[in-house]
């Protein structure tokens, strides 16, 4: 009687076991076939979703874009306080924007050629030509919008190294876009 229960104890333990590792293979399956019934079903994420503005190319785009701005500014006892803010960009045209660039590196050739340290055309000149705008972030001390003026540029530039993050934001936003096509 000892050997037949032993036996049967042997045969319930490896029946449970068996049902233990046939429940797992077969939630398995069932998680295998889910996974592959959400690949085949799902939408291709290079033709689903052409309403989304973000992948739609409209020929109408605006003259202008917004872009963040972020600078680190020195503080008290070495500590940079990070300040953020939005401008508003002049959106070139492919030909503008390459002129741009031979434009300053031009000036860049001809400073270092006649030994100045500053080119005549610089990032300063560039955000002349390309700056038109602030967001309603950027704001005076008492809370109020900054308003884009000359002077007001001049203001907002003059604290370091806010000209350039401008300029890093420009070509971060605008002349990486467009390499990466």
């Amino acid at each position: 009687m000892a050997v037949s229960l032993a036996a049967l104890v042997a045969a319930l333990i490896s029946l449970h076991l068996g049902l233990a590792y046939a429940a797992v293979y077969l939630a398995s399956l069932i998680g295998l076939y889910f996974s592959l019934v959400y690949l085949i079903t799902r939408p291709h994420p290079r033709t689903s979703n052409r309403s989304k503005a973000s992948t739609m190319f409209k020929l109408s785009t605006s003259p202008r874009f917004r872009a963040p701005v972020v600078a680190h500014i020195p503080g008290d006892n070495g500590k940079a306080t990070k300040v953020s803010f939005g401008v508003i960009f002049k959106r070139l045209t492919q030909d503008e924007y390459k002129a741009l660039l031979a434009r300053l590196d031009e000036s860049k050739r001809e400073a270092l050629k006649n030994g100045d340290p500053f080119p005549k055309f610089g990032d300063r000149e560039m955000l002349d030509e390309v700056l038109v705008g602030f967001d309603a972030d950027l704001q005076e001390e008492d809370g109020t919008p900054m308003e884009f003026t000359p002077q007001n540029v001049d203001r907002l530039l003059s604290v370091y190294p806010i000209q350039p993050a401008i300029v890093t934001s420009f070509f971060d936003n605008f002349g990486k876009a467009a390499e990466k096509k």
